[in-house]
C-alpha cells in the first residue's frame, strides 16, 4: 500500500467474480493474494484469498 507506482511490476489484472476486474499481488513468502483496485485518489483492498487467480488474457494474442 506504500508503493509509489501502481500497479507494481509483478502485479497483474485478473477477473474477480462475479464480473469485475481487479489487480492482484502475491504477498511475498505467503500463499496469499491481495486483490485491489485504484484510481488517482484512492486505493481499495478488495479481497485477500489463499488461491491464485487466473490472469486476464493478453489482448494482443
Amino acid at each position: 500500500m506504500r508503493a509509489e507506482h501502481l500497479p507494481g511490476p509483478l502485479d497483474y489484472e485478473a477477473m474477480m467474480p462475479p464480473v469485475r476486474t481487479a489487480w492482484v499481488r502475491r504477498l511475498t513468502g505467503e500463499n496469499l493474494w491481495l486483490w485491489y483496485t485504484f484510481d488517482a485518489a484512492r486505493l481499495c483492498a478488495a479481497a485477500l484469498t489463499s488461491h491464485p487467480p487466473v490472469p486476464m488474457p493478453d489482448p494482443t494474442h
